[in-house]
């Protein structure tokens, strides 16, 4: 019983929104603009929000990504470094046994 109140209750106002449309066109449609600008308020809104948290989360990337770099840097620094003194003690080496050879 209380589901065809409900229904029936549904109806009339479904009636009564058409005949208010039916009767008042205008206002209707300004009714509509209003409620799709309303809704429009929100998502921009919304859409504001989350475009100022990816840009956080791009900044926090873009920092770790720097500091990755910075490392990796440093390291390769460090590894040229190596390879170079290495190099130079290995020419050194092979200058000073030609040498032996020469005398």
């Amino acid at each position: 019983m209380e589901v065809g109140v409900l229904l029936k209750s549904q109806e009339d106002r479904l009636k009564a929104a058409m005949e208010q449309i039916e009767s008042n066109p205008e206002e209707s449609v300004k009714h509509h603009v209003e409620t799709f600008q309303n809704e429009f308020k929100v998502l921009h809104e919304v859409a504001k929000e989350r475009h100022v948290l990816f840009v956080e989360e791009v900044k926090q990337v873009q920092e770790y990504v720097n500091l990755k770099v910075e490392s990796l840097n440093s390291k390769m620094s460090k590894e040229v470094t190596k390879f170079e003194r290495v190099s130079c003690l290995y020419i050194q080496n092979w200058i000073l046994s030609l040498r032996q050879f020469e005398i």
